[in-house]
């Protein structure tokens, strides 16, 4: 079973990505902040992260620099409520491989979490 660490400070929307996750068979860890989200990402293997990218202690995008500078490929999700083209671009630049903004619509989480999924799975494969 793939397993989702999804980082969301807000613990509202952190239930709604669960909830879409659990719907499509994904198992989920939870993180609050940036640095919750390294120590996670540090003990256990993703097969993806949801990482917001506003969040208190460690924003999100300092969590994927980190992530990326310490050698994890996993693909990361950045998560964001702004529609400005500039923090998707900052994301992008960070080391996410795709940036989704907030309210994130259910064909959006599917098509976005089910693609890094299967692509995360052929890769193992090979």
């Amino acid at each position: 079973m793939k397993k989702l660490l999804i980082a969301e400070d807000d613990l509202l929307s952190a239930a709604i990505l669960q909830e879409l996750a659990t719907d499509m068979g994904l198992t989920t860890a939870v993180a609050t902040d940036g640095l919750e989200a390294l120590r996670l990402a540090g003990q256990q293997s993703f097969d993806m992260i949801l990482m917001d990218i506003h969040m208190p202690h460690f924003s999100g995008l300092d969590a994927i620099r980190s992530l990326r500078k310490n050698g994890v490929s996993t693909p990361i999700i950045a998560l964001s409520a702004s529609t400005m083209l500039n923090e998707r671009n900052e994301a992008l630049l960070a080391g996410a491989n795709e940036f989704l903004t907030k309210p994130i619509k259910k064909q959006e989480f599917q098509r976005v979490v089910g693609d890094g999924a299967h692509s995360q799975a052929r890769s193992e494969d090979t």
